[in-house]
């Protein structure tokens, strides 16, 4: 009997076709190829979808700071810190203040006694306090 295209007629597979099968099989890569592979798709992966989220993100424009103006300088309040001997941040420890400057409601500004810039700055009577003062020299 002769053979057919589809296979032998016998049914037994000829002598040569083991050979044959093993020539046509598929390579297999190493296993740490493989895995070398998977880590860098992976690491591509997120490349992408990291650049792909960032590129949605943008920072404000810094807006301007509006420059207020500088405040005019109170020569008289300059005077009156110098001539009683003022502070707006408090006296050296040990001192003991015997004036304060105040701010009427007016917008004058007067040398006073402690006790009667102490009642303004509690709101007692009418002014702000501005400075604690050591007194005249």
């Amino acid at each position: 009997m002769t053979d057919s295209p589809t296979g032998p007629a016998t049914g037994t597979a000829p002598a040569t076709a083991p050979a044959v099968v093993d020539r046509l099989a598929r390579p297999t890569s190493p296993r740490w190829l493989l895995r070398g592979l998977d880590v860098v798709k992976g690491l591509v992966l997120g490349t992408v979808i990291t650049i792909g989220a960032a590129a949605h993100v943008h920072a404000d424009a810094p807006v301007p700071a509006t420059t207020a103006p500088a405040p005019a300088v109170d020569h008289e309040l300059q005077r009156l810190m110098a001539h009683e001997r003022c502070t707006t941040t408090g006296l050296p420890k040990g001192s003991i203040p015997a004036r304060t400057l105040i701010r009427l409601p007016d917008g004058h500004l007067r040398a006073v006694s402690f006790n009667r810039g102490w009642a303004a700055h509690e709101g007692t009577a009418p002014g702000e306090l501005v400075a604690v003062c050591l007194g005249a020299r």
